[in-house]
């Protein structure tokens, strides 16, 4: 923060020495316009910037700061920002740090309400010249790349319906803020419908068990080590063994995962296409390996067409993703994605019985061979299933045992 140090200082001291003292001496500072400021204002060439601050010399350019590596020079290459646009965001960034810089941006903008920075502050201090200053607007439209990936947010500065865009405040979207700070929880916008999972966490195989693990794994491995997307589309009926599946996949590499239940995403009372910008955000950010469950329910929830629509970050995601759902994958009818579909079938008799002897161990039951394998034959179940069943048993199997007097629960 010392270049933004140095350049606050310089603009108070501008501004001061301007202004023949009157930002210390008037009484009613955002409140009334002295004749003093008045003058000072028609005095300046229209669009001319208030402070024109120069760099101090010897300064390191903005860009010459970003080490490789760091939070802030990941920021800058996965969106893209100009120096320019770097310079802002810590504009923005700096009253998080230390409120000290409220006081100052107050002190700049000549209103004691105003302690966060402004588009007319950021032109003021960062731009050299009138034409810069109106060039340099374009970096605060909506498509721009710190509002198009929602990096920061514009706030009006007062309840008037329409303000113009100079007097707009800036914002940094609290997952940013976050992320540069190294707070790594998970955004409580995200956690009413997403799950994260840490990597290298000991966990069952899921749909197709240990053999399509291993061959994902390697898959997904592969690509990341060439920086390549990798996208697959687990088809079948037991989406939590879809999920077990992509999370086993993610420990498997010692990656994190986050699971996004697309159900709850469409749900009424949130706005989906917000929900999703909020995931592709964090994954953006923290290279994580994403898992999206239940896409047949986005899909009947799109209007026509607009599924295409809903897919459009997910063919510009350079990372790993993983999707789930029962409906064959839609062919592409824009872009062409790249979705590798998988169909995982409903196990078979061996892994039925390994499942039951695994899930009934865990609750100490052991079965007899004969009757592991009366269970595999007999009940062609999801291993979900096979794992919700299990518990049932299992309790049911201690409200008899607590009926009877005996010391142990029995299945059988």
């Amino acid at each position: 923060m010392t270049r933004l140090d140095l350049k606050l200082e310089s603009a108070l001291k501008f501004i001061q020495d301007k202004s023949s003292g009157y930002i210390s001496t008037y009484p009613y500072q955002g409140l009334l316009i002295s004749e003093d400021q008045s003058r000072d204002a028609l005095k300046r060439l229209p669009g001319a910037p208030l402070f024109a601050v120069d760099d101090v010399p010897g300064q390191s350019r903005i860009s010459d700061l970003l080490e490789p590596g760091t939070r802030l020079s990941q920021l800058q290459q996965i969106y893209q920002l100009t120096p320019f646009d770097m310079e802002v965001l810590l504009l923005a960034l700096a009253p998080e740090l230390d409120r000290r810089y409220e006081q100052i941006y107050a002190c700049l903008q000549d209103h004691a309400g105003r302690r966060w920075p402004s588009i007319d502050l950021a032109l003021n201090l960062f731009c050299a010249n009138a034409v810069e200053r109106i060039r340099r607007r374009v970096h605060f439209s909506s498509d721009a790349p710190l509002f198009k990936h929602g990096v920061m947010r514009l706030v009006p500065e007062s309840d008037q319906a329409v303000s113009s865009l100079l007097e707009q405040s800036l914002k940094l979207d609290e997952f940013i803020t976050h992320f540069l700070l190294c707070q790594d929880e998970l955004d409580r916008r995200l956690a009413s419908f997403c799950t994260l999972f840490a990597g290298a966490e000991a966990l069952d195989h899921g749909a197709g068990g240990e053999g399509l693990v291993r061959a994902l794994s390697a898959l997904m491995r592969a690509a990341r080590l060439a920086g390549e997307p990798l996208r697959l589309y687990l088809r079948g009926a037991d989406g939590a063994a879809n999920a077990a599946c992509a999370r086993a996949v993610a420990a498997a590499i010692d990656v994190p995962l986050l699971a996004v239940n697309l159900h709850e995403v469409v749900a009424p009372g949130g706005d989906a296409s917000d929900r999703m910008a909020l995931v592709w955000r964090y994954a953006y950010l923290y290279d994580v390996v994403l898992f999206l469950d239940g896409v047949d329910v986005v899909r009947e929830a799109q209007p026509a067409g607009d599924f295409d629509r809903w897919l459009n970050p997910l063919a510009d995601y350079p990372g790993s993703v993983v999707l789930s759902g029962q409906q064959p994958w839609p062919p592409a009818t824009r872009r062409a994605l790249g979705v590798l579909t998988l169909t995982v079938d409903k196990p078979g008799f061996a892994e039925r019985r390994a499942g039951w002897q695994g899930q009934l161990a865990a609750y100490t039951h052991a079965l007899s061979d004969a009757d592991l394998d009366g269970l595999a034959d007999r009940f062609q179940l999801t291993q979900t299933q096979i794992a919700e069943a299990s518990m049932v048993a299992h309790r049911v199997s201690k409200l008899r045992a607590s009926r009877e007097g005996e010391a142990e629960p029995r299945l059988v």
